[in-house]
Parts: structure tokens; sequence; C-alpha cells
């Protein structure tokens, strides 16, 4: 759903009126997150600090780009094609 946030968060009526519509509903947790791998070994990064123009980003653990190639790999290996997406904003 988003930083943070495990994939039960998603409003299960919600997900429930996407598919009574045809639509093909994936659920899964980010890395960190819920059922997926963890990583508290390595520490909570500063995500203020990271987020600053010319941040020193070589001690992360993964990088969004890496989520969105998880999410990607998830989709291929369920034989699916993204057309559309529906996420909550990660700030408001």
């Amino acid at each position: 759903m988003g930083l943070g946030m495990q994939m039960l968060q998603w409003d299960e009526r919600f997900c429930e009126a996407l598919a009574e519509r045809g639509q093909l509903v994936i659920r899964f947790d980010n890395r960190d997150v819920g059922l997926s791998t963890k990583f508290d070994h390595k520490g909570v990064p500063d995500l203020a600090a990271l987020m600053q123009p010319g941040a020193d980003r070589s001690g992360v653990p993964y990088t969004l780009d890496d989520m969105a190639d998880d999410a990607a790999g998830l989709l291929t290996a369920l034989g699916s094609r993204a057309r559309t997406s529906s996420a909550p904003r990660w700030a408001a």
C-alpha cells in the first residue's frame, strides 16, 4: 500500500468491488513489511537525510528502484500485464 504498510491495509470491500468488476487484484508486501523479507540487521535508515540532494545512499539495503523491480517481477511471474494501478500516496 505504501511505505511501511502491509498488504492487509487495503480495504477488503474495496478489493472485492474491483474484483467484481473484472479487475485483477494483486496485493503484496513490500520489502521489510508484513510477510516479506526483513532487513532488521541493517537498522532503520534516516529517510529525511536520504532524500537530500547528494545524500550517500551506498549503505541502504535496497532502493525504490529495487522495490519497483520487485513489483514488475511479481507481475511477470503471475503472467500479468499492468494496465492500471492504484496506490495511496506515501505522503500527503
